[in-house]
């Protein structure tokens, strides 16, 4: 792969994903963090644009309650890590 300066370019940005939601339904919140995680697991592949991503994955679990308006809260989710050379 080339770049207009030869140079391949090579970053690692971290990701935080959370699904927020009231603590009464934690477990659709819990589901739905899951399924994120499911999604972003993957540990390779190529965008349309040649970007190549050689790593994606969760390095820490979220679970953050909070009280908002008198209604308690959570935030669940993670940040990810992914791989990218482009």
């Amino acid at each position: 792969m080339r770049t207009v300066n030869a140079f391949l370019i090579h970053t690692d940005p971290l990701i935080t994903i959370r699904v927020i939601g009231n603590q009464s339904i934690y477990a659709t919140l819990l589901s739905a963090a899951q399924r994120i995680d499911a999604l972003l697991g993957r540990t390779s592949g190529t965008a349309p644009d040649g970007t190549v991503i050689t790593a994606c994955y969760r390095e820490n679990e979220l679970n953050i309650p909070e009280l908002v308006g008198g209604i308690l809260k959570s935030a669940v989710g993670g940040t990810y890590r992914h791989i990218v050379t482009t």
